[in-house]
């Protein structure tokens, strides 16, 4: 309407002092001090011994840009390592294909090394027959460790495990990768890519995202 005043289309603007809606996106900055934080974090806590679903899933969360609950709730049925693709049928936006990248399986190559009688990635630590439970608190010890510079622990303060998704995203941005790509590879409603199943396991790869 600015625009057509200026081409002299009309007089004024009708939509002059309409209040916008308030924009409800989290804004994240500092992205790659936060990966680096996370990342000291997270050897700290394996030096620890703490969970390993716990550091495992984060470390998935982190590779992925996946919703805590995809992440936690994966089935090895969702999981083609052949295909190197996520078939999540837990999504917020139903069936979801997504791809999986080269850290991503190495990650999933080692957790399924180490365990794989359960249906779940993430078992959890009781039973073979519940996911992981115990993550909030595990988040916690793991973002609030005293072992942490003081730097690091006020990057993670206040930084949550959502918050690794709009990080994914400010990444994604950045690598200058098309709306359409990020929302396929986030599984965002219409942008997410669905219609496959399958399963293919393979040997462990050596190594995952420090």
């Amino acid at each position: 309407l600015s625009f057509a005043i200026e081409l002299g289309l009309i007089d004024r603007n009708p939509a002059h002092g309409v209040r916008l809606p308030r924009d409800s996106k989290r804004k994240i900055t500092g992205v790659d001090q936060k990966y680096a934080a996370l990342g000291r974090a997270l050897l700290d806590a394996e030096n620890r011994s703490e969970t390993w679903q716990a550091i495992a899933i984060i470390r998935l969360v982190a590779l992925t840009g996946m919703r805590k609950g995809e992440a936690v709730a994966l089935k090895w049925d969702e999981v083609d390592f052949e295909t190197k693709t996520f078939n999540l049928a837990s999504a917020k936006s139903g069936l979801s294909l997504r791809p999986m990248s080269q850290k991503a399986e190495k990650l999933l190559q080692k957790v399924l090394c180490r365990f794989e009688a359960s249906a779940f990635v993430f078992p959890a630590v009781s039973t073979e027959r519940r996911p992981y439970g115990g993550l909030p608190r595990a988040w916690a010890r793991i973002t609030g460790s005293e072992n942490l510079s003081i730097e690091n622990q006020e990057i993670l303060r206040g930084f949550s495990l959502h918050d690794l998704r709009y990080c994914y995203t400010a990444t994604a941005d950045a690598l200058a990768l098309t709306p359409p790509t990020i929302s396929a590879l986030l599984g965002r409603g219409v942008g997410g890519v669905t219609g496959y199943t399958g399963r293919v396991r393979q040997k462990p790869a050596r190594d995952c995202f420090q």
